[in-house]
């Protein structure tokens, strides 16, 4: 994380106030949550555990996904995650959900990710 930090102050895309950086640094953080179960599910050796592992990677991925639309929805449902202005948010929205799932080709998560649809296409 601090490295995506330095880099998105370097390139002035850490969001415009405090409010727009709490938004990117929770969508940051956020990742981690997401890529701990998806570890899990990979390197387990057990097909009945791998089968709770992978429905519990789902579940935190739908969790998630709901989040990240009504806060998108939230803040005004623009071009850009924050509104107004490309920033470290979009970044996030743009290559860390799709490098999930990536990771995770058992199943097919762009369907759970049609909702951002809208924000992907602005």
């Amino acid at each position: 994380m601090a490295i995506d930090l330095y880099l998105l102050k370097t390139f002035n895309l850490y969001g415009k106030n405090i409010d727009g950086q709490y938004q990117i640094d929770s969508l940051i953080c956020s990742f981690d949550d997401l890529f701990a179960p998806l570890c899990q599910f990979i390197f387990c050796q057990d097909e009945k555990e791998k089968e709770k592992l992978k429905n519990v990677f789902i579940e935190k991925y739908k969790f998630y996904l709901t989040k990240y639309e009504a806060r998108y929805v939230a803040l005004g449902k623009g071009k850009y995650f924050l509104g107004d202005h490309f920033s470290g948010a979009d970044i996030y929205v743009a290559s860390a959900l799709p490098f999930l799932v990536f990771l995770f080709p058992f199943f097919d998560l762009m369907l759970i990710y049609l909702p951002f649809h809208d924000i992907n296409h602005a």
